[in-house]
C-alpha cells in the first residue's frame, strides 16, 4: 500500500510539473492533472491539500534534486573554486536539461499572482543554504563580512547566460541544424562562463575583507 501511494503521488508530480510548466498555473487544472496521471480527482487533495498545494511541493521537489546534487559534490571537495566548478557544471546541466523549471521561472517572474509565488521564495531559501555551505569546510580562510543578499542576487546573476540559452533553443532548433558536437560546445561555453563570474563573486568577497 505504501509503494503505491508513492508511486501516486510521484506520478501526480510529474504530471503537474509538465502541465505547469507547458500551460502555466492559471490554465492547469486540477481536474486535467488527475485525468492525465489516470488517477482520483480526490488523491490530489488528500496528498497535497489542492492545486496550490501542489504546485509548490513540484517546485520543492526540483529544487531538492538539484540542491542534494550539488551538496553532495562540494561536501567532497575543500578547495573553494572547485567548488564553484561544480555548481556551474551542476546548474548547467540540471536546468539544460530540464528546461521545464526555466518556464516556470520565467513565468513567475513576470506574474505578480500571489498564489503562484512560491518558486522565487524557495529558491532563494535554497540559494541562501548553497551559498552559506560553499564557505564551510574549505581549505582557505573564509571571506569576512559576506552580504548573503548581495550574493543571493550574485548567483541568480549565473542564471543569465542559461536563461540565453533556454529563449534562443526553440528559435534555433527551428532554424539551423545543430549536431551533438556544436551543442556539447556551447555546454562547456555555458559552464565556463558561469565559473569565471563565480570566480567574481569570490574575488569580490576576498576585497571586502
Amino acid at each position: 500500500m505504501e509503494n503505491s501511494t508513492i508511486s501516486s503521488k510521484k506520478k501526480i508530480m510529474e504530471i503537474a510539473f509538465n502541465l505547469f510548466s507547458s500551460q502555466g498555473y492559471a490554465a492547469t487544472s486540477v481536474r486535467q492533472i488527475a485525468s492525465t496521471a489516470e488517477v482520483n480527482i480526490s488523491s490530489i487533495g488528500y496528498y497535497f491539500g489542492g492545486k496550490e498545494g501542489l504546485y509548490r511541493e513540484v517546485i520543492k521537489s526540483q529544487l531538492k534534486i538539484f540542491t542534494d546534487l550539488l551538496s553532495d559534490k562540494i561536501s567532497k571537495e575543500k578547495n573553494i573554486k572547485k567548488r564553484i566548478k561544480f555548481f556551474a557544471e551542476t546548474l548547467v546541466d540540471s536546468l539544460m536539461g530540464t528546461p521545464s523549471i526555466l518556464r516556470i521561472i520565467t513565468r513567475e517572474l513576470v506574474n505578480d499572482e500571489p498564489e503562484i509565488s512560491y518558486l522565487s521564495g524557495d529558491m532563494i531559501s535554497n540559494f541562501t543554504g548553497i551559498f552559506s555551505s560553499f564557505f564551510q569546510d574549505i581549505d582557505t580562510p573564509r571571506p569576512d563580512n559576506i552580504d548573503t543578499n548581495s550574493g543571493i542576487f550574485d548567483i541568480f546573476m549565473l542564471l543569465a547566460p542559461v536563461y540565453f540559452y533556454f529563449i534562443a533553443r526553440q528559435l534555433i532548433d527551428n532554424t539551423i541544424l545543430i549536431d551533438d558536437n556544436e551543442i556539447k560546445l556551447f555546454r562547456e561555453k555555458l559552464i565556463l562562463e558561469t565559473y569565471e563570474r563565480g570566480l567574481k563573486i569570490l574575488e569580490k568577497l576576498n576585497k571586502s575583507k
